[in-house]
């Protein structure tokens, strides 16, 4: 879990300066939850982050949350959304949640292009290249840490796993 809470710092780390380059173009921010209104599936380094952090909820949240999870359907959103909009388990949020609204450098068949999510305002003025996330080469690091994680920890593990699936994992 080590190489995985070193990229997770990483990537809070770019949010960081990303949002201090981008200032009122940025919307996202505590509340805004357009972009979890879909179920995800995420690596099993990230799922077995998730469970960690279920685990050391208190019990009754524990399983308010596992219950919440089992209720989720496949198409409806996060299951760590709560009521309120806000991320049940934010600090262990997968890389994608901690990448979205950021502007980010994505392959196309035309090219290489900047996405973003449209609530903020990055079209127009030129971004700082350095406000801008290469999710191709953050895709290639995040799943050579989940290989070395798979490898030593959880050999079986299929190649995704639903969030609410990740809620359900007990970590003996």
């Amino acid at each position: 879990m080590t190489s995985y809470r070193q990229l997770v710092a990483k990537v809070d780390a770019q949010w960081a300066r990303s949002a201090q380059m981008l200032g009122a173009r940025l919307h996202c921010g505590p509340g805004c939850c357009d972009c979890c209104r879909q179920h995800i599936s995420v690596f099993p380094v990230e799922a077995v982050n998730i469970a960690l952090a279920v685990d050391a909820l208190p019990g009754d949240a524990a399983d308010a949350l596992r219950r919440r999870g089992a209720r989720t359907p496949a198409d409806g959103s996060c299951p760590l959304l709560d009521a309120d909009g806000h991320c049940a388990l934010y600090a262990a949020r997968p890389i994608i949640c901690r990448t979205q609204g950021l502007p980010l450098l994505v392959a196309t068949d035309n090219g290489d292009q900047v996405a973003a999510c449209p609530l903020n305002k990055v079209d127009g003025a030129p971004l700082p290249a350095a406000a801008v996330v290469d999710l191709e080469r953050l895709n290639r690091i995040l799943a050579a840490v989940n290989r070395l994680f798979v490898q030593t920890a959880m050999p079986k593990a299929p190649e995704r796993i639903p969030i609410a699936a990740a809620l359900e994992i007990r970590i003996p």
